[in-house]
Parts: structure tokens; sequence; C-alpha cells
């Protein structure tokens, strides 16, 4: 009798055990419809983002940075965006059956598709990015081929998702002017053309010298400050606009007329760039609505032509200290 009861207690053990790993083996939940993020961001090599009624872009990993469709530089903070939510997105609730409907129909109107790439070029995610919640909290995704959207948010930030995505071809943009290493200038050159006594060029020359821009202006008796001039070169190490206006109206117009300054760097290589400054104030004075040159008299701005085609909006506390005039190099050491 003890026997039997053993037997059928072993019996009923194993049929526990056996339905056990059954159900862990081959019940498991399908969570593919909510893979928005990848399991090492360092393996994300490229990211793809197509919005309704914009152009598509791609951006790609080279080196310590992020290209934008293989010609410019990414925005840093841009990129950042992208990433944290690659990596740190989680799903905050499922929307009711009721809401489906319309958050999947607004995602075929204005949805975002994002896809992610390892460097062998394997599709690592892709989804659709719709709009926010009511409360502006979080925002609906929707897996490629999926049915069934979900609400994400970071965990670690209130903020939209979708507007690290929805931005124009310029937002993406890194704004820097110069990033300069000072070692590898052979010439630079700071030109005013209504004032050019105040004009100059420093050039490589065992250490450097400052001489008039004009070549047939006298040069001063007083000896180059090096220490200065070694200075003044650090300040071209990095030089970042407050916004890219290649789309401002008046673009074309400004950049005929006679510039305030215009700054040229020669390189050892060979190679060369040069930028062209507008006062702001000066240039929109005119047909300005006068709240708005009021509010540029607040803090005065350049805008700046640079030689690779860009229009920058540059504000004057940060572009001021490149405007030396020629005489600031020629002090006692």
């Amino acid at each position: 009798m003890k026997n039997l009861i053993l037997f059928l207690v072993l019996v009923v053990l194993g049929w526990f055990a056996y339905n056990t790993m059954n159900s862990s083996s081959g019940d498991k939940a399908d969570v593919s419809d909510r893979a928005f993020t990848v399991e090492n961001i360092n393996d994300v090599y490229k990211v793809f983002v197509a919005e309704k009624n914009k152009e598509p872009i791609t951006m790609t990993r080279n080196g310590n940075h992020w290209l934008l469709d293989n010609k410019h530089q990414v925005k840093e903070g841009a990129i950042n965006g992208v990433l944290s939510v690659l990596e740190h997105a989680r799903v905050k609730f499922i929307p009711s059956k009721n809401a489906t409907d319309n958050i999947i129909n607004g995602i075929a109107k204005y949805g975002i598709k994002v896809e992610a790439y390892d460097k062998n070029n394997k599709k690592l995610t892709s989804y659709y990015i719709g709009g926010n919640t009511p409360d502006e909290r979080a925002t609906y995704f929707l897996m490629e081929h999926a049915a069934q959207p979900y609400v994400l948010e970071l965990p670690f930030e209130e903020s939209i998702l979708r507007e690290k995505f929805a931005r124009s071809y310029l937002e993406w943009r890194d704004y820097t002017i110069f990033r300069e290493d000072e070692s590898k200038i052979k010439e630079l050159s700071v030109e005013y053309p209504k004032t050019q006594s105040n004009s100059f060029r420093i050039i490589k020359d065992n250490g450097y010298k400052v001489l008039p821009f004009n070549e047939n202006a006298a040069s001063s008796n007083l000896k180059t400050n090096q220490k200065l001039v070694d200075s003044y070169l650090k300040d071209y190490r990095f030089l970042m606009a407050e916004y890219i206006e290649n789309e401002h109206p008046r673009k074309d117009s400004i950049s005929n007329i006679l510039p305030f300054c215009h700054i040229t760097i020669k390189y050892d290589d060979g190679g060369t760039k040069d930028l062209k400054l507008f006062p702001v104030l000066d240039v929109m004075k005119f047909n300005s609505d006068p709240a708005e040159y009021e509010a540029l008299r607040t803090l005065p701005r350049f805008f700046g032509l640079a030689s690779w085609g860009d229009f920058y909006l540059i504000q004057q506390p940060l572009i001021e200290k490149l405007m030396m005039r020629y005489s600031y190099f020629l002090q006692e050491e």
C-alpha cells in the first residue's frame, strides 16, 4: 500500500514537472511587438528617420561623431536624444481597444518611421512614432508589421519622445563654425573693409608674426606679443552659431553687401575657409518690425556667410573675441 501511494505521488509530481517545462518553453509571451529598444546601444551605427512631408535622413556613426546623409556633422544633442530613446524607452501602458484605431490612423497620417542598424547593416529595430498622449508626457509607438500600439516614455525625464525625431534638416545639423587645430593654421587674416587700419594677418614663421592686412602698409615697430597671438588662435578651437539661417528670405541680398568683418584661414595643407560677418542690427533696421528690431538690440548678433555655403546667426558675445584689432597684438611682452 505504501509503495502504491509513493508511486502515485511520483506520477503526480512528474505530471506537474512535465507541464511546467512545457509551459515555460512553449507558451512564452510574444513580445516582438514591443521591441523598441536595442540590447547594446554601442551596436547602433546607422539610424534612418522618415517623417511625412519631409525628406528622409540617415545618420551614420563616424568615429566619435555622427554624419547626416554623409555630408554634415549631426548636432550632438540631437543624436543623443535619438540614442536615449533607442536605449532607454519603456512601455508606460497599453492603450485601450477603443483608442487603438485612432492611434493607428494618426500614425498613418503623420507617423515617423525609425530604423536602427548595426555596422554590418543588420536591422536592429524598426517602428513608427505617432502623436503624444493628451497630457503630453508620453508618445504612441507601433512596431513595424505590428497591430498593437504602445505608449512609451523615458524613465529618467519628462519629455515628448516624438520631438526627438521630428526635426527639420537644419535642426539635425551641428551648428559649429570653427573647430580648429591652431597648429595646422599657416596664416589667418581678419579684414575690416571700412577700417583697414584695424585689419591684420597672423603668419606662422618660427612662432607667429602679426602684420597689417594690406601688404603695402607700413608695419609697426612694436614687437608681436606671442602670448596674445597664442591665446587668440586658441579661440578658434570652438565657435558655435545660434542657428543656421540658410532659408532666411534676405540671405542673398545680405550676402551681397560689404561685410563688417572678413575672416580667412589658410592651412598648412593648402586648404582655406572664410567667414564674412554682417551686423544684424545694421542689415535689419530697414523693412523690419519695430518690436523685432528692439528685441535684436537686447542681444546683438551677426549674420555669418561661410565659404562652404552656410548662412549662420551668431551671438555677438561669442564672435567678438575673434574680432580683434591689429594694435591688440603689438603690446610689450
